[in-house]
């Protein structure tokens, strides 16, 4: 028969058992748990990330049309400060129907060149 130290230490001895064996467990489920946390971190990053770029991008592209509708706007008002711009007469570029009332609308260079509005 067992004395009763030896049973008691058979006791002790089956708990740090499981205990070793139930540790493997527990880190598993630990590990499992901060990769699931790790992965929604990082989709959360991933989705901030990209709604950024999409407002940076917009941002860019509103600056970008703003500053091309600006530069179109200068050359309108210099060509209009000095009473238009002449371009020579081609297929491409036929005179304006609708500035026939400016008496200088079509004209001829020195050279025979036929130039309009």
């Amino acid at each position: 028969m067992k004395s009763e130290s030896e049973s008691k230490s058979q006791k002790d001895n089956t708990g740090v058992f499981k205990k070793i064996i139930l540790l493997p467990k527990l880190r598993k489920r630990i590990l499992v748990i901060g990769c699931i946390f790790f992965l929604f971190l990082l989709a959360g990053s991933l989705f901030v990330g990209w709604e950024h770029l999409d407002k940076t991008a917009e941002e860019m592209a509103f600056t970008e049309a703003k500053a091309t509708y600006n530069k179109d706007l200068v050359y309108r008002r210099w060509a209009t400060i000095h009473g238009g711009v002449y371009a020579p007469i081609t297929d491409f570029n036929q005179p304006n129907p609708y500035l026939t009332n400016i008496p200088e609308r079509d004209i001829t260079t020195p050279s025979g060149k036929k130039l309009t509005l």
